[in-house]
């Protein structure tokens, strides 16, 4: 798989985790460790990497990852959303036999009563998460305080392992899971983040808003939360696209000295376009492919700059929106 992007300015990620306190830590039987699935991790320093973290290092990965003639291509990952979203995922032997060695792994971490998390007090009582409706589970599972879900796919280059970790050592990832009614939490989960991307918001809202909706998109990949889409695409679009308008809206009104930041996130609403353009994709192709055809002829310089964002962002609310509304 290749390498992502460098989500946003490294340091300032590096800082907020700092301050979170979200370590995965890894070997040696310690409160906190975790057991690695066959070399799945990526690991920077002897920590587990949360993805942002290893990135503070590598200011041009966006620009490899994503770079092509004339410039770097934000919809570098399309076709291979697409693909996943509409092909049934197959697993070899080798890969059974290792996710569930992984899964007993994780097993016995419960049992010692320990957790891969270094921090723990945000977790609640698995009978916490069985009496809130589904809305309001899809909201605290992935709230952004602290934004497990996009640390956790973060994590990893096959996010099945992340997905498999969120199951057995969070309950209330595991209870919304289950539910027939997943798809209703996850549209709480859509709306509680997007509300968080204002002006008014810090730095560290921001960022922690910003990394659970980027990951996301590894939702449409996983087979119990696909299966609730289809047929559902239309309500997802929506979805994504009034958290684009957010996005598009705060790039105007944010105030850089205040927060800290000239880039508090760059290609988190990219990712989150290119959800929207792939549902839409499933929902009317003709259209899909009058809107790909001009987004997938951008190209930005290295430089991260939200100009080139909002450019971006105007293209794709501009062409899905009629679509979102037939």
């Amino acid at each position: 798989m290749a390498m992502r992007k460098t989500v946003m300015n490294g340091m300032v990620v590096f800082g907020v985790l700092v301050v979170l306190g979200i370590w995965v830590w890894q070997g040696g039987g310690k409160e906190g460790a975790g057991p690695g699935p066959g070399g799945q991790e990526r690991k920077a320093g002897g920590v587990a990497s949360t993805g942002p973290v290893e990135q503070a290092s590598r200011p041009s990965r966006q620009a490899k990852a994503r770079g092509v003639e004339g410039g770097v291509d934000p919809t570098y990952e399309l076709e291979g959303m697409i693909s996943q979203f509409e092909k049934e995922a197959m697993r070899s032997s080798e890969e059974e036999v290792r996710m569930a060695e992984y899964v007993g792994g994780l097993g016995q971490l419960r049992r010692e009563g320990k957790s891969v998390w270094a921090k723990t007090e945000w977790l609640k009582e698995a009978k916490h998460y069985r009496g809130l409706d589904t809305k309001k589970l899809g909201e605290e599972v992935f709230r952004a305080d602290p934004p497990i879900f996009g640390l956790e796919m973060s994590i990893f280059e096959d996010r099945r392992f992340g997905f498999l970790r969120l199951e057995i050592m969070h309950d209330g990832f595991a209870e919304l899971m289950k539910r027939e009614d997943l798809w209703e939490g996850m549209l709480g989960a859509y709306a509680s983040l997007t509300e968080r991307i204002r002006p008014e918001s810090d730095l560290q809202t921001i960022v922690s808003a910003s990394l659970n909706l980027d990951a996301m998109r590894h939702l449409y990949g996983q087979a119990t939360f696909k299966k609730q889409v289809k047929g559902r695409e239309k309500v997802f679009l929506k979805a994504n696209l009034e958290t684009l308008k957010q996005y598009r809206k705060y790039i105007d009104t944010f105030d850089a000295k205040k927060v800290g930041s000239e880039t508090p996130f760059f290609t988190e609403p990219v990712m989150v376009a290119e959800v929207a353009l792939m549902l839409a994709k499933q929902i009317d192709g003709r259209g899909y492919e009058e809107v790909a055809a001009k987004v997938k002829g951008i190209r930005w310089p290295a430089k991260q700059d939200l100009r080139d964002v909002r450019g971006f962002l105007d293209v794709v609310i501009r062409g899905l929106g009629d679509m979102a509304e037939r």
